[in-house]
């Protein structure tokens, strides 16, 4: 099982996370994102699916 973590923001984001939950023998452990974005695409993504979701003040 290959695990892995996304870090980002955006439709983009959760579109990436959307087509890698559908490969085989892949899990998403983790979603990381900016913590002042609650309407984010992605952060909503991880939510949903209730995922291990990580706030930050900054992606740097």
């Amino acid at each position: 099982m290959n695990r892995i973590a996304i870090i980002g923001q955006s439709a983009f984001g959760a579109e990436v996370a959307s087509e890698i939950s559908k490969i085989e023998n892949v899990k998403i452990v983790g979603i990381i994102t900016p913590s002042n974005q609650d309407k984010d695409p992605l952060y909503q993504y991880g939510i949903k699916e209730k995922l291990n979701v990580l706030r930050f003040s900054k992606l740097k």
